[in-house]
């Protein structure tokens, strides 16, 4: 359990730079103390924040060689079954092929590497593993880096509440792009919903923390709020459910403690997630963008955590299989 006088402190320190943030930045405009532009499109106005930053996503985990020797993928081969083949020589999908019963099968499953569909592909290491199974981190390798999108937002409350900030690292090569959609205000939400949604149909690969429970439902929920039905197909890497396969000796699955515990990661002059709705409504009633400023820094070090922390369940739960 966390020490409530630190909590109290956190709370204090945020109210704090809150209040200073007020006094810095009265009669400014957003984009005269942050590089960002507004766009617009059919629904509104919303502003957006682009940063560039040298980090790579390294999802290299020997993926094919992996699931192809798995040979429960396919449909009627169980344990004991594949124990009796690898026992024959079967050690692999590809090697199975020429096998009588199951050769039509495992032929099926190999042709899905020659042109790699990691989609299909996670439909049928789904149907029979865990969403934590390391065959499941390691499909990730399948996937270009420039099919992820890694998501984080945030809202104006955990119920069905406007989410006021979009967050999304872009991996490329050797560097990813930070983009924020930050609404403008409340009424301005489905213009940085299409923003979003235009931005992440590009991708194939979702990197979250409990976006599979959090994140991506709550968008969801949002676009139904405006009468339109929108989900998402990518393939989903939650790093909450993963971490917590990984580690049994941290004190909690907070991201916050992940960083501490595992990344060796303490903040400066953050704001506690549940402080971010009242920095955003005094951005809104006074007018003045200075608590926006804490409220995008928090957003993108939240993305910046989950790109380590990939990093280290791979190697925690892939190395724990030696």
């Amino acid at each position: 359990m966390e020490d409530p006088t630190l909590l109290q402190s956190d709370f204090e320190r945020a109210q704090q730079l809150g209040e200073f943030l007020l006094k810095e930045y009265a009669d400014t405009d957003l984009s005269e103390i942050i590089d960002c532009e507004i766009v617009q499109n059919e629904y509104g106005e919303t502003y957006r924040r682009l940063e560039m930053v040298k980090e790579c996503l390294d999802c290299s985990f020997s993926s094919k060689e992996e699931i192809l020797s798995d040979l429960k993928l396919i449909r009627g081969i169980g344990p004991v079954t594949e124990e009796k083949l690898k026992e024959k020589g079967y050690k692999t999908i590809g090697e199975l092929r020429s096998h009588e019963e199951w050769g039509d099968k495992a032929a099926s499953i190999v042709e899905l590497f020659d042109a790699p569909d990691p989609l299909e592909l996670m439909k049928i290491i789904l149907k029979w593993k865990s969403p934590t199974d390391s065959l499941v981190l390691n499909l990730s390798d399948l996937h270009d880096e420039r099919d992820f999108a890694i998501l984080d937002i945030e809202t104006m409350g955990l119920s069905n509440q406007p989410i006021i900030l979009f967050g999304l690292a872009l991996p490329g090569e050797n560097k990813v792009e930070i983009r924020q959609f930050l609404l403008k205000d409340i009424e301005q939400e489905m213009a940085a919903l299409k923003e979003f949604k235009d931005t992440v149909e590009k991708r194939s690969a979702f990197l979250t923390f409990n976006g599979k429970s959090f994140d991506i439902p709550y968008i969801e929920r949002r676009f139904q709020y405006y009468g339109l039905q929108h989900g998402f197909d990518h393939n989903h890497f939650d790093m909450y459910h993963f971490s917590r396969r990984a580690w049994n000796d941290v004190s909690n699955y907070r991201l916050n403690t992940l960083e501490r515990e595992i990344l060796g990661l303490n903040r400066s002059l953050d704001i506690p997630s549940s402080m971010v709705p009242g920095f955003y409504q005094n951005y809104r009633e006074e007018g003045n963008p200075g608590p926006l400023i804490p409220i995008l820094e928090h957003n993108k070090q939240d993305l910046l955590s989950l790109l380590e922390l990939f990093r280290e369940v791979g190697g925690e739960i892939l190395d724990g299989q030696d």
